[in-house]
C-alpha cells in the first residue's frame, strides 16, 4: 500500500493500463506494473456517470406537458405567373395563286406569350383532423 491507496500488483502485464479511473500507475523498469486506484473516486464517478444518464433519459418524457390543440398538414401552393400576349406579326390578307385560281387567303395575327413569376411556390399548413 502507498499513501493509504489500495493497491494491485500485476506481474508481466501484456498491455499497459492507462486510464483516468484509476489513480495512476507505477512502472518499474522491469515486468512489474503497480496499478494505484481510490475506491471513493471511482464509486463517485459511477454514480454521477448514472445519475446523469437517468437524468438524460427522463428528460424528453418531462418536457411532454401539453395537450393537442389542432392538427396541420402541408400541402403545396404552385408558383403564380403573369401572363401577356407580345403581337408578332398582325394579322393580314394575302392573294395566292392555288391552281388556275388567285385567291385571296386572311392570315391571323400570331402572339407570342411572355410568363413572369410573380410568386414562387411554398407550402402552407392547412387544418386536418387529428389521427
Amino acid at each position: 500500500m502507498r499513501g493509504g491507496k489500495p493497491s494491485v500488483l500485476l506481474q508481466n502485464p501484456g498491455i499497459v493500463a492507462k486510464t483516468s479511473l484509476f489513480g495512476g500507475y507505477d512502472n518499474f523498469g522491469d515486468d512489474t506494473l503497480i496499478l494505484h486506484f481510490n475506491l471513493e473516486d471511482v464509486m463517485k464517478k459511477t454514480i454521477i456517470t448514472a445519475c446523469l444518464l437517468a437524468i438524460a433519459s427522463v428528460a424528453p418524457a418531462m418536457a411532454w406537458d401539453g395537450k393537442v390543440v389542432a392538427c396541420y398538414k402541408k400541402h403545396w401552393v404552385q408558383p403564380s405567373y403573369k401572363v401577356s400576349k407580345v403581337l408578332v406579326m398582325d394579322g393580314h390578307k394575302k392573294y395566292e395563286h392555288r391552281g388556275h385560281h388567285v385567291v385571296e387567303v386572311w392570315y391571323p395575327p400570331v402572339y407570342k406569350e411572355v410568363k413572369t413569376q410573380l410568386t414562387n411556390g411554398h407550402y402552407i399548413m392547412k387544418k386536418s383532423h387529428c389521427h
